[in-house]
């Protein structure tokens, strides 16, 4: 292959018409993520994943708010009076779990945009044994 090839493959994959891939902002994703549940994955491209986690943190935030004006309680009970009751109520339970699944898809977005990186790059590799130039795309697998 001549210089002029090579030089030619070079200025083309600069130019992006060869096709370069888009990458993705994982400080974006993770902040879209924080701000609205699943945003950060459907900006990935996954979609269905994000309203997965969109459905699953809306249920959480309605059985919250309705164990937490219905009254309902879990705990152990104390024969003390001053401690009679409960030590946490259900909604304020399910309110700890929502910010668990809230903190978690978005450190998931934010995961996903650089696995998304990290899958799609794509650059060129000279082989001189073969004196020729080849188009690299890595991948990785689950």
């Amino acid at each position: 292959m001549t210089k002029w090839t090579m030089l030619l493959l070079v200025i083309a994959m600069l130019a992006g018409s060869m096709g370069t891939a888009e990458t993705k902002n994982p400080p974006l994703a993770a902040a879209l993520s924080l701000c609205m549940p699943g945003a950060g994955q459907v900006y990935v491209g996954k979609p269905a994943r994000g309203g997965e986690i969109l459905a699953a943190e809306l249920a959480l935030a309605v059985a919250a708010g309705t164990a937490t004006i219905g009254g309902f309680s879990i705990g152990l009970s104390s024969t003390d009076s001053k401690r009679a009751g409960t030590l946490i109520g259900v909604g304020e339970a399910l309110g700890i779990c929502l910010l668990g699944v809230h903190a978690w898809q978005t450190y998931d977005a934010y995961r996903l945009a650089r696995r998304y990186n990290t899958d799609h790059v794509i650059g060129i590799a000279y082989l001189p044994e073969s004196r020729s130039v080849a188009l690299v795309r890595t991948v990785t697998f689950d």
